[in-house]
This record gives structure tokens, sequence and C-alpha cells, in this order.
């Protein structure tokens, strides 16, 4: 493989986000849960970058609920540190811009937390399920990851991460 991207779209024993019903679910527990199983994908390492780090909240937007993140803010340094340590990296994901959420995932307040902690690895992706959403979103994600301050971007070959200028 040439890259290998991580990702979580469901909590061990749980149907995917996607399916769940927001009405009935401890959303403060469910995030908590979520981003303890994602330390638990960071600790298993056998990937190049993070993807779609906010999931859930592409699920929670469609459900017309909003969750603030600042009472788990804590806790997402903590996965971020622990990606950088790895020398992982962190997809921008831009189908949050396609749909209620309305913003890339994760948004620009994680992806300013993975700069300051020392990220420098990211990779951007449309998360296409349609050729009419093939990247899609993806001259927007990078804007916003130049204007946080990132200088390059990141593409993988034989699993080997290669870092592009933005402005080449």
């Amino acid at each position: 493989y040439d890259f290998v991207l991580a990702s979580l779209h469901n909590l061990k024993g749980r149907p995917d986000f996607y399916f769940l019903d927001y009405e009935k679910e401890d959303i403060p527990a469910l995030f908590t849960r979520y981003l303890t199983e994602l330390e638990e994908i960071v600790d298993y390492g056998n990937f190049d970058c993070l993807g779609h780090l906010t999931y859930p909240l592409r699920y929670l937007a469609k459900a017309g609920k909003k969750l603030d993140l600042a009472p788990f803010e804590e806790q997402i340094r903590h996965v971020l540190r622990r990606l950088v340590d790895a020398g992982k990296g962190l997809e921008i994901n831009t189908s949050g811009l396609r749909g209620e959420l309305g913003e890339t995932m994760p948004g620009a307040e994680i992806l300013r937390m993975y700069k300051q902690i020392g990220g420098e690895i990211l990779t951007v992706g449309s998360d296409a399920h349609s050729c009419k959403a093939a990247g899609a979103g993806i001259e927007q994600a990078m804007a916003l990851a130049e204007h946080i301050g990132f200088e390059y971007i990141a593409t993988f070959s034989n699993r080997r991460v290669y870092m592009i200028p933005m402005n080449a």
C-alpha cells in the first residue's frame, strides 16, 4: 500500500454513528468514548494518517444537534499529541462541507491545536462516495490549512511521507 488512512466509524459493539438515534444517546458520553477509542487506534499505530477526526459531529448536525467541543479539549489535545509523537498525520476531510455540519472534519479549531502541538503531516480528502463529490472542497481545505499556518501537504508512496509545499 502507498497510504493507510485510519478512521473510526463506530464504537466497539455499536452501529456506525450514521445509524444512532441521537434523541436517545448521551452525546457527551458518546463523544468521550469516541475519543478514547481514537487513542487506542493511535496506540495501534499501523496507519499513516487519522481520518475525519470529529466524524460523529457530521451525524449530530444531521440530527439537528450541536456539541460544544470545549469540554473535550484536553482529551482532543491528548489524541493529537499522541498522533504527533507517533509520527502520524491528520486528514482534513471535506465531506462535512457538503452537509449540515458545514465545516471540515476536523474544523479550524482542532487543526490549530494540531499545528500548535507540532503537527505537520496533513492530508486532504473529499471522502467521495460519488463521482460528483470527488475532489469537492479540496481548495477550501487547502486554503484553511494555509490560513492556519501549514506550509506543506503530505502525500505518500510505499507508506513513506513526502511533504509538498503548499505554494508549489
